[in-house]
């Protein structure tokens, strides 16, 4: 098969899946325009194109978006939300996949799958892996006592997420932006205040943060995993935290698009007021049966997983992001 890889430059992390395929042409977005690339895949008889994150940038999603229009098989790639993993989608990307839909995952488990998957959940409690760096556990109880959040208030954690993220710019749905979710937040935080604590923790690799005058930030070493641990929901705009969260059984509220979306195992909200009647209620609980089949979904039939090399790399805003260097896969799911 002759494959087209539409990379940013110098990304070399999935050399380790050119032996699947016959002959490789490595191409970044900036080589290659519309106005020629279909001309190039005729003439080198390209039959697949691979692109990391066709989102990532406005070039690479106009490329993205004249392939799909012009019938060729496209495939997108990028890290998945559970630690370690990497997917190969060609569906499509995050929550505009339908890689994602129900009829591929929600049928009941074998049992040999089922003590797969609730081995791998009791290990994802258990462990510190994260996919961004974080401290050091401490468990909800010592937790809460550093926080000094007295026991008859209940907890509504809100991981954040960077601004500049591709799923903030396009999947953000009915927030405008992480100031805009923001204040949503407050709005629910005025009008639970008697009986919730609304803790907030920034993205690992954020440098600012916002409203401080108004919301309770942790510090930034936090485990987040002692976070889902110690409240009694999460919300946010489309994080992966969400996904990690139902599996410790948490109420996820979202305000985004999910690819992890279902009306069993999470809740979509709209508005603050919406949000605000929900936790009030108090009455949702998270089918784990269902949870325990996407997940079995993503880590035997969808993701890769392998060892990542990462770097933390500079940008020219001064702002961090987390570089992958390279991929050594040991398990492998290409959808060719």
């Amino acid at each position: 098969m002759q494959v087209l890889y539409l990379w940013k430059k110098s990304f070399h992390a999935l050399s380790d899946i050119d032996i699947y395929f016959d002959k490789i042409f490595h191409r970044n977005e900036n080589e290659i325009n519309i106005q020629n690339i279909l001309n190039f895949l005729k003439i080198n008889k390209i039959e697949m194109i691979l692109i990391q994150n066709p989102y990532q940038n406005e070039k690479r999603l106009s490329i993205y978006n004249y392939l799909l229009e012009n019938k060729y098989k496209v495939i997108v790639s990028d890290r998945g939300a559970l630690p370690n993993s990497w997917f190969f989608d060609s569906l499509g990307f995050n929550a505009q996949s339908d890689s994602y839909n129900c009829k591929y995952w929600d049928h009941p488990l074998s049992q040999k799958k089922e003590k797969r998957v609730i081995n791998y959940m009791q290990n994802e409690i258990n462990n510190e892996i994260s996919l961004e760096k974080q401290g050091a556990r401490l468990g909800k109880t010592i937790l809460r006592e550093k926080l000094n959040i007295p026991q008859n208030k209940k907890i509504l954690f809100v991981p954040l997420q960077r601004p500049s993220d591709t799923v903030i710019k396009y999947f953000s749905k009915h927030v405008k932006s992480i100031n805009h979710f923001l204040k949503q937040i407050i709005d629910v935080q005025e009008k639970l205040q008697d009986d919730w604590v609304v803790i907030v923790k920034k993205h690992p690799l954020e440098t600012e943060k916002f409203y401080t005058n108004s919301l309770f930030y942790v510090e930034d070493d936090t485990h987040f995993k002692d976070l889902i641990e110690l409240c009694d929901a999460v919300t946010l705009i489309n994080s992966g935290v969400g996904l990690i969260s139902m599996i410790y059984k948490k109420p996820v509220y979202y305000f985004g698009d999910i690819f992890y979306s279902h009306p069993l195992i999470n809740q979509e909200v709209k508005t603050s007021d919406e949000l605000t009647i929900f936790l009030k209620r108090g009455s949702f609980n998270v089918n784990t049966q269902k949870v325990k089949r996407l997940i079995s979904y993503l880590i035997e039939d969808f993701y890769s997983f392998g060892k990542f090399t990462t770097t933390e790399k500079i940008m020219d805003d001064n702002s961090k992001r987390t570089v992958t260097t390279k991929i050594n896969f040991y398990k492998l799911i290409l959808p060719l």
